[in-house]
């Protein structure tokens, strides 16, 4: 199992259904953000800078969905019990959000 499990939503297919208002974020100067629960820590969906796009991530979701792993990246950093793989493994990160949602198949 990976460590930052996530999907992506279409913008306009998402919406908050409570706890909005419990959102506190965290950014870097190059841009990066982390949106999380600022009542008890939790990593909370957000919204990817100039592309239509919520990054999701899979632990909070409650219903069963049928999902497929589209990649594992970052294996290199992975713990050594850490053996459930896709079937498309990425040593390192992808190189942008762009090659990402290129990889992904999605129109940015």
């Amino acid at each position: 199992m990976g460590y930052n499990l996530a999907t992506l939503v279409k913008d306009s297919e998402f919406r908050w259904i409570k706890g909005e208002n419990c959102i506190a974020s965290w950014s870097k100067p190059t841009g990066y953000r982390t949106d999380f629960c600022n009542v008890c820590g939790s990593t909370v969906p957000n919204s990817l800078r100039d592309v239509p796009y919520v990054w999701v991530p899979v632990g909070l979701i409650d219903e069963r969905l049928e999902m497929e792993c589209a990649g594992d990246f970052c294996t290199d950093d992975a713990m050594p019990w850490d053996e459930t793989r896709s079937p498309s493994c990425h040593a390192g990160p992808v190189e942008s959000l762009a090659s990402l949602l290129k990889y992904l198949k999605l129109n940015s």
